[in-house]
């Protein structure tokens, strides 16, 4: 008994069971009609979003967006989507290889088949021998279950369907009228077709499938013209992705270096301060010293006279009368109250300019979205040395990458201002492309004095 690769048939069963299932109802389709894009829904679906599908409406794809025009009859005369028929079969080929009972020869019905035949179906060993056997059967070309990889295209043959003719309903399009573009039956061929290019079925299909295939080949080679766009954006966004990254490191890195450096500042400045403070505070306790030993002698002089008069008698206080007025006017007349002037003062401040570091810190660096590197770039002439006022001056500026290469792409992002030192006049300068990368730039100054010319 061959084995079953159920496995392989499953999940090609479940990849054509999303090609058979209508994208608005979710359901199998019923009577599929093709659009203008090539998306392809039931007839009913389609109806229902044009309410009727009257001639000359047109109807947005509900995918893609794209208008199909209505013909005449409105939806159910659109192309229809003959190919879902196909595969529907597929689908019922793969359920029975993917099913667990045994798959019987189509041909004797009386053994499990072993191998799918694209024209005759399912086969045992005995009637795939008998094929290889009989001439008009070698033709037929064989799929062993046993190496079935889910190639849900290679399983049954292009439908054999009976089709009938447009004007004569009862009778079997046998023909092909080339010169009106339609299936045709023997009796239009009499009436209508009578002096047109007409041939068989399969003969005209021979010559047909040619113009059918050549008109695959602009679609083959946008479609690898556009793999290989889709391609390229992907390349270009994991490289977008890449970069990002890079520029957020480098980011943060440089905001690492700006933190360190404030907060080596910081510890600067406040080092600063306590060794200033620190300074004046011994100055201050130096001169501090001082007043309070002459304050100690001044006191201990007034606590003696105090005292003495108090216990002394009168004669002894006159006996020492003159000694004392002496020491007293020593004491005194050595006090120079200049001297009390302090030697330092609470004058200590944080000089700084917060309001324009801030600023600068929130016009720190800056993210370009071009490869166009503003550092790298030269400009040069007259015009960014000496200028008149009103009279229109020349710059050339050379645009340049990172790698300080020319960058030859046109810049459209490239500005020039020219600003008065006090700002009091701002001017715009009109920039031209000369060649690649040189870019020529004139202004007409207003005021006099120092300006800044800003690219």
């Amino acid at each position: 008994m061959a084995a079953k690769p159920s496995t392989a048939a499953e999940k090609a069963l479940q990849k054509i069971q999303d090609q058979v299932t209508c994208g608005i109802c979710l359901e199998p389709y019923k009577q599929p009609r093709l659009l203008k894009c090539f998306h392809v829904y039931c007839e009913q679906c389609l109806q229902r979003l044009v309410r009727g599908g009257r001639e000359g409406q047109s109807l947005p794809c509900p995918q893609c967006r794209q208008d199909t025009p209505l013909p005449v009859g409105g939806v159910p005369g659109l192309q229809g989507a003959f190919y879902i028929h196909y595969l529907f079969d597929i689908q019922d080929a793969l359920k029975k290889v993917s099913s667990s009972d045994q798959t019987m020869c189509n041909k004797c019905k009386k053994f499990e088949a072993v191998c799918f035949c694209r024209t005759c179906g399912f086969a045992c060993q005995r009637c795939k021998e008998i094929h290889q056997d009989w001439d008009e059967l070698k033709t037929h070309e064989f799929i062993d279950l046993d190496t079935l990889t889910g190639d849900v295209t290679t399983l049954v043959p292009p439908l054999k369907k009976t089709l009938f003719c447009a004007t004569h309903p009862s009778k079997k399009a046998k023909l092909y009228c080339e010169t009106c573009d339609e299936l045709i039956c023997r009796d239009c061929i009499v009436r209508v077709h009578r002096d047109h290019q007409y041939d068989l079925v399969p003969e005209s299909f021979a010559k047909q499938e040619k113009v059918i295939v050549d008109s695959l080949k602009p679609v083959e080679e946008q479609i690898a013209t556009l793999e290989r766009a889709v391609e390229s954006v992907d390349t270009q966004s994991a490289a977008v992705v890449e970069q990002k990254t890079a520029v957020v490191a480098e980011i943060r890195t440089a905001m690492a270096h700006l933190r360190q450096a404030l907060e080596a500042r910081e510890t600067e400045l406040v080092g600063q301060a306590e060794q200033t403070a620190q300074q004046k505070l011994k100055t201050l306790a130096a001169q501090r010293d001082g007043f309070e030993l002459q304050l100690g002698q001044l006191r201990s002089c007034q606590d003696f006279v105090e005292e003495s008069r108090r216990t002394c008698s009168q004669g002894e206080i006159l006996r020492m009368k003159s000694p004392l007025v002496k020491q007293v006017i020593d004491l005194t007349g050595s006090f120079k109250p200049e001297t009390l002037a302090l030697a330092e003062q609470a004058d200590m401040v944080f000089a700084h300019s917060l309001p324009e570091l801030v600023k600068t810190c929130q016009q720190f660096g800056k993210v370009y979205c071009h490869p166009v590197c503003p550092e790298k770039c030269r400009a040069s002439g007259e015009g960014i040395k000496v200028a008149t006022r009103g009279q229109t001056v020349a710059v050339s500026v050379e645009a340049l990458d990172r790698e300080g290469e020319a960058y030859l792409r046109p810049v459209d992002s490239l500005r020039c201002e020219l600003v008065a030192s006090d700002g009091s006049s701002r001017v715009r300068g009109t920039v031209k492309r000369r060649n690649q990368n040189i870019y020529d730039i004139s202004y007409q100054p207003q005021t006099t004095g120092g300006h800044q010319c800003t690219f």
